[in-house]
């Protein structure tokens, strides 16, 4: 049903959909049973639209289902770099949505009644090298153009957090959280069910095309087995293709890697007394978390990326290595389960959302911070498509371009290997500072 990850095998039981097979008629037709489709689905429902939702695979079988699971404001593209395309007026009204994405999923969790989906408070943003001022600027930055605090934390103060010679300071976003990703789906599709909306699983849409007649609808929506007439279609698809090519077309797929161990309290309590949210301020960092307590307390572990779509056969040993570099005190734990997922990214990482013509909606490419991201785009599309709404052209300096194809693949990879080496580079020259 789902790959063999940790948030599979703790997932218990979940509502199974039947297939598509049959020629069906809806107000608006969701293609894509990840956090965007579910949420669009969610909202358009709650505003008293019918609503069809189609999964080519299982609810949350995709990245929406393997994240990493931690749930923040802002976008894979830095702010700075946002506010260059598009002015510090829409820069922060973007970063502003980002924020009502984030609050739609702790308010989302809470209406539904699964307050164990959420796992821990708190995202630790940790420097791993010794220019302190880095860390001091961006608080500065983000108080005085987003009027957010950020709490510094300095060197001396970090063992009560995280315990690795390799950090010298940090920030700490205490709006963040993190979640079950897979039981967050899961608690989404229960509740469209309740809502009436019609899900179905194992049903890729092959086709998106203009009826031949206007008496049903604009669009006809077509599976391997059947069809769905809709006056709306809402496309939430990604990394793993769809029926629209121009949307594949502007795809990066690019795979992440996670691991989880088993439970290791003693070591666990004595390494990461946080529970929150936890990853390096590098360009290409690590990010972790502990989930549970007691003698269940156990680490997930998430890190590299490529444009590869295989999974590498040693993923759990380059992981742990990645995990005892950076605490050596890991060197003991077992990992029960790797894994990884693919991650849609656009070629100026960010969301992709757009009305592309009447009745026709794409939500994609949330690469990065998808769990935030995913629920905007589902209030923007709703909003829309209810109420008129036309927030959503914010994004439309971020639309569809071509990725490069094949060659835009390789220039990933090769961008990736580049920020790993300034990385590396960063580190030495602060070492070499007195």
């Amino acid at each position: 049903m789902h790959i063999d990850s940790h948030y599979a095998s703790t997932l218990g039981q979940r509502a199974e959909f039947p297939p598509l097979n049959e020629q069906i008629t809806t107000g608006t037709c969701v293609i894509g049973a990840g956090y965007a489709g579910l949420t669009t689905a969610r909202e358009l429902a709650r505003n008293g639209h019918e609503v069809v939702l189609l999964e080519a695979e299982n609810v949350g079988w995709g990245a929406s289902g393997r994240n990493g699971g931690f749930v923040a404001s802002g976008f894979a593209r830095p702010l700075p770099s946002i506010a260059e395309k598009v002015g510090w007026r829409d820069t922060i009204s973007l970063y502003r949505e980002s924020e009502r994405g984030r609050d739609y999923v702790s308010k989302t969790i809470n209406e539904l009644g699964c307050g164990d989906v959420i796992l821990g408070k708190g995202w630790l943003k940790l420097l791993r090298h010794a220019n302190v001022r880095e860390l001091v600027d961006i608080q500065q930055w983000y108080q005085q153009k987003l009027d957010i605090s950020l709490d510094y934390i300095d060197r001396p103060d970090l063992n009560e957090y995280v315990r690795s010679e390799r950090y010298h300071a940090a920030l700490l976003d205490g709006d963040a959280f993190h979640i079950h990703p897979l039981k967050y789906a899961c608690a989404l599709a229960d509740d469209l069910t309740a809502r009436k909306v019609r899900i179905f699983e194992k049903s890729r849409c092959v086709g998106i095309a203009k009826p031949a007649s206007p008496n049903l609808g604009r669009w006809l929506i077509s599976t391997a087995q059947g069809s769905v007439s809709a006056d709306q279609v809402v496309l939430c698809t990604s990394a793993y293709g769809g029926p629209y090519p121009p949307l594949n077309r502007s795809m990066v797929p690019v795979a992440t890697y996670v691991v989880s161990s088993a439970p290791s309290p003693a070591i666990l309590d004595e390494v990461m007394p946080f529970t929150g949210c936890i990853a390096d301020t590098r360009r290409s960092g690590d990010y972790y978390r502990t989930i549970g307590s007691g003698e269940q307390r156990r680490l997930i572990w998430g890190g590299r990326i490529t444009t590869m779509r295989s999974q590498p056969g040693r993923l759990a040993q380059m992981l742990k290595t990645d995990m005892t570099n950076t605490f050596p005190q890991l060197e003991g734990i077992e990992l029960e389960r790797a894994w990884s997922g693919l991650m849609g990214y656009a070629a100026h990482q960010m969301p992709i959302i757009a009305k592309i013509e009447d009745g026709f909606w794409v939500a994609s490419a949330f690469g990065g911070h998808g769990l935030n991201t995913t629920a905007m785009a589902g209030l923007l599309v709703s909003e829309a498509i209810t109420q008129n709404d036309d927030k959503y052209r914010l994004f439309k300096p971020f639309g569809m371009q071509w990725s490069g194809g094949v060659l835009g693949r390789v220039l990933v990879q090769m961008e990736y290997w580049r920020l790993q080496y300034l990385d590396r580079r960063d580190e030495r020259r602060a070492k070499a500072v007195p």
